[in-house]
């Protein structure tokens, strides 16, 4: 039913919406792409983040190669993901758990250089 609401629906708006409600990718994004609104390009990357969809290479696209010569293609998950959306939901966890609550000053210290900085100069 909603498919055929996206199909006969002619509002930019609603039709954006809808496509998210069905995971329509492409379709939401030649809509972000007609309409170029910022909040939609939030909304559709955070959709093509929970879905795994980004660590994927669906439309074969040629990244070039690696300094081995491999071709790189699609995300090479580490073992310990089953597939993409697991990969995600799991680093999702942990970005989101209260132990990376509590130190993301120190993550940010090392970013921004602060701390890099202070370790640079101990070792001086």
């Amino acid at each position: 039913m909603i498919e055929d609401a996206l199909e006969v629906a002619t509002d930019p708006d609603y039709r954006f919406d809808l496509a998210m409600q069905l995971g329509r990718l492409e379709v939401a994004k030649d809509i972000a792409t007609e309409v170029q609104s910022e909040s939609k390009w939030k909304q559709l990357g955070e959709l093509a983040m929970s879905t795994g969809k980004v660590l994927t290479n669906k439309n074969s696209i040629d990244f070039g190669t690696t300094q081995l010569g491999e071709k790189l293609d699609t995300v090479r998950l580490p073992p310990w993901a089953e597939n993409p959306v697991d990969f995600v939901h799991k680093h999702r966890m942990v970005l989101e758990s209260e132990y990376a609550s509590a130190h993301l000053h120190e993550w940010i210290d090392l970013i921004f250089g602060y701390a890099l900085a202070s370790n640079f100069l101990l070792v001086l």
